[in-house]
């Protein structure tokens, strides 16, 4: 059987491993490992904003304002990282509050570069466009905001091609729905889902298993 694509996440042996025994297969890193990474990298730095906000001193109004403003920061902190089409008209209110309480800072900034790479991922219909966009946050000079900005643009750029094969090579898909696979075998697993007894866990895991595997030999 020929492999012509082959979904990864970012473990270094896998590029190496991959064109070592599949030289023709191309690598498309899967979206959801993408984001995974940028969003690690903003939440800390939006973890650290949040600490020095909290840590500064001030009068007791004015102490009372600004515990007001972190414990609502830190209440709506995902708010920050969900799309807008994503968005309730609830939170994309409160988004618009946060934004005019943390202007020129952290909040602000990976707001709107997440809908720099939401309009780079998500809009571009070729790789050139998508290149375009990243050209212009480099020329924006995103990487030089902050070491967080810095990090985020070397992945980027050390990744883009493989991140973008979908963009690229016809018939690829950007997601491998691996990490949907897993999310739903893991809410199966807790009894939170429903499942009241470990037997009845083990009996839906079961049936799970039997219309997974014996199903696809009819």
């Amino acid at each position: 059987m020929r492999i012509a694509v082959f979904y990864v996440d970012f473990w270094l042996a896998y590029p190496r491993a991959i064109k070592a025994i599949y030289p023709d297969a191309v690598i498309q890193y899967d979206f959801f490992h993408v984001i995974q990474n940028v969003h690690r990298q903003l939440y800390k730095a939006l973890t650290a904003y949040r600490k020095a906000f909290k840590a500064v001193k001030a009068d007791k109004d004015q102490e009372k304002i600004r515990k007001a403003l972190h414990t609502k920061l830190w209440q709506n902190r995902y708010v920050v990282f969900t799309n807008d089409e994503h968005l309730t008209d609830e939170q994309r209110q409160t988004l618009d509050e946060l934004l005019e309480e943390h202007t020129d800072t952290i909040v602000e900034q990976i707001v709107v570069f997440r809908q720099h790479l939401h309009t780079m991922f998500n809009e571009s219909e070729t790789f050139t466009t998508a290149m375009e966009h990243l050209a212009t946050l480099i020329l924006d000079g995103w990487a030089d905001l902050s070491a967080t900005f810095g990090k985020v643009m070397t992945f980027l750029q050390e990744h883009f091609v493989n991140i973008c094969t979908y963009l690229r090579i016809p018939n690829v898909q950007r997601n491998s729905l691996s990490e949907c696979t897993i999310r739903s075998l893991r809410r199966i697993e807790h009894v939170r889902q429903g499942f009241k007894t470990q037997r009845g866990r083990v009996n839906h895991l079961k049936l799970l298993q039997w219309r997974t595997y014996m199903c696809a030999t009819e």
